[in-house]
């Protein structure tokens, strides 16, 4: 359970600091999608989604490779 958490501390770190540097220059979280001015709640609902789903994703699959419990073979 450790290794999981250290696998994952730097993910929650970078969505921390992109977070607080989006709030110190005071960037809406829906800027982006205003620009066309279109689906706003839902663009930043999806980012949100996406974002918190690449960070299971992702220390899934290192912790996978670091256990050795990913397959050598996964297409073949």
């Amino acid at each position: 359970m450790i290794d999981v958490l250290n696998l994952a501390l730097p993910y929650f770190g970078l969505i921390f600091i992109g977070f607080a540097s989006g709030k110190l220059k005071q960037i809406p979280d829906t800027a982006f999608a205003q620009q066309y001015d279109t689906w706003v709640t839902q663009a930043s609902g999806a980012a949100l989604i996406g974002t918190l789903i690449s960070v299971l994703t992702l220390t899934s699959v290192m912790w996978m490779v670091r256990t050795h419990t990913l397959p050598a073979l996964l297409f073949g």
